[in-house]
């Protein structure tokens, strides 16, 4: 049984004024039944006894009709974490509705005001959630943790002789006190977007490309869906093998942290209620773990990684490098800043994607770009990494730096 409280509230302010208010409480339950090792998992919101005797009674029925898989079933119960550590997660924010309402116009003022290019803000959003969560087994586990997201975000539009561009950021964190100022929020936001104005094209041609640290977490995501121990078993994935082969550099190391206190995407335990914990993933670019739930272990006959449900705060290692010492050591090249499309097969690696981002030469940022297309294939890609700054974007469960990748066949106009 899992169970996943939710109570909170978000707030949009735009042209200066309340553009939304939305109070959230929401609830959730999933029932997980195994019959001679056939699953059925059912659903509810309703919470009353006649509710979950309905709920019952469609997981019964449904599993009666699932057929038997030989992998299916709980996690072990020797890997139950029957203790588990008290993480931090959980801070309120003692900030009413009014001051939220406030705080978004505030940030909207100084967004939209900040430069005469500037048009309009899209939205300035303020956000806070408390999260209860259970899971609870018939292997006699019952755990429980509670945790908070408090989010910011600004994003606003630009305009200029050459046209119009616009541009979004925000911050993220569990404890609101680490959350950034919302005044530099929104100056930061209007510089980058008008930064952006009067785009270039460049060539075709091969060159260097940073990706900047927001962007390099979802290159590195695709790695992640290649080493899935769902991907892996299906065959549909390009690191198929790989096991204990060199994939990066022997200066990247990637681990997952779980336990990290005040951190999110920190977790005790997993969705199967297993204990989570460090280990690594790549150790000096050698690649020594699949990402496993315990259905897809079984399928490979490995261990699982009590990663079910999603990542666990990964770390990804650094060149003690500032974003400054990167654009020297790229000397020429593309800094890509924003990604589009969904151009990634995972079973062949090739990668192909929109981006936009500005032009380097000798070191130095040039113009901005726009209407490229970057492509590559990911192996290559990942065993080319020339070096990972320090500036790392620590607000999703991928904390990585920029990426500088050696060379790249990028497509201009």
């Amino acid at each position: 049984v899992d169970i996943t409280l939710e109570s909170g509230y978000s707030v949009s302010a735009r042209l200066g004024q309340l553009d939304m208010l939305e109070q959230k409480t929401e609830q959730a339950l999933t029932l997980t039944v195994y019959q001679r090792q056939a699953t059925a998992s059912v659903s509810t919101t309703d919470f009353s006894h006649g509710g979950l005797t309905t709920l019952m009674d469609k997981a019964k029925s449904l599993v009666s009709c699932t057929q038997e898989d030989p992998y299916a079933g709980l996690a072990d119960k020797s890997r139950m974490a029957f203790e588990y550590p008290d993480l931090d997660l959980n801070h309120a924010w003692d900030l009413s509705t009014a001051d939220a309402i406030q705080l978004a116009i505030n940030m909207d003022t100084i967004a939209s005001t900040h430069d005469s290019r500037i048009i309009s803000c899209d939205s300035c959003d303020i956000s806070t959630s408390t999260f209860n969560c259970y899971y609870a087994n018939t292997h006699g586990f019952i755990g429980y943790y509670p945790y908070s997201i408090h989010h910011i975000s600004c994003a606003v539009l630009a305009q200029d002789d050459n046209g119009k561009q616009q541009h979004g950021d925000f911050d993220v964190h569990c404890d609101p006190e680490a959350l950034c100022d919302v005044k530099s929020l929104a100056l930061s936001v209007a510089e980058k977007t008008c930064q952006k104005l009067s785009p270039r094209k460049i060539k075709t041609q091969r060159c260097a490309v940073l990706f900047a640290a927001p962007v390099s977490r979802g290159l590195l995501s695709c790695f992640f869906s290649a080493i899935n121990g769902h991907s892996i078993y299906r065959e549909a994935s390009f690191l198929c093998g790989a096991l204990g082969q060199q994939v990066f550099p022997d200066f990247v190391s990637i681990t997952q942290q779980p336990h990290v206190k005040r951190v999110i995407h920190s977790a005790p335990f997993d969705a199967e209620g297993a204990k989570t914990c460090a280990f690594p993933v790549i150790e000096k670019g050698c690649f020594h773990q699949y990402i496993c739930d315990s259905y897809s272990a079984r399928k490979l006959g490995c261990k699982p990684t009590g990663s079910a449900g999603g990542l666990h705060n990964v770390i990804v290692s650094d060149s003690n490098l500032t974003l400054t010492d990167l654009f020297r050591e790229m000397g020429t090249g593309l800094f890509v800043t924003e990604l589009m499309g969904q151009g990634i097969n995972i079973l062949t690696g090739d990668y192909s994607r929109g981006a936009s981002g500005f032009w380097i030469e000798n070191g130095e940022l040039q113009f901005p770009v726009s209407e490229v297309t970057v492509a590559g294939n990911l192996r290559d890609m990942f065993s080319h990494v020339v070096a990972i700054g320090n500036d790392i974007d620590r607000r999703g469960n991928i904390k990585a730096g920029s990426i500088l990748i050696e060379s790249m066949m990028v497509a201009g106009g």
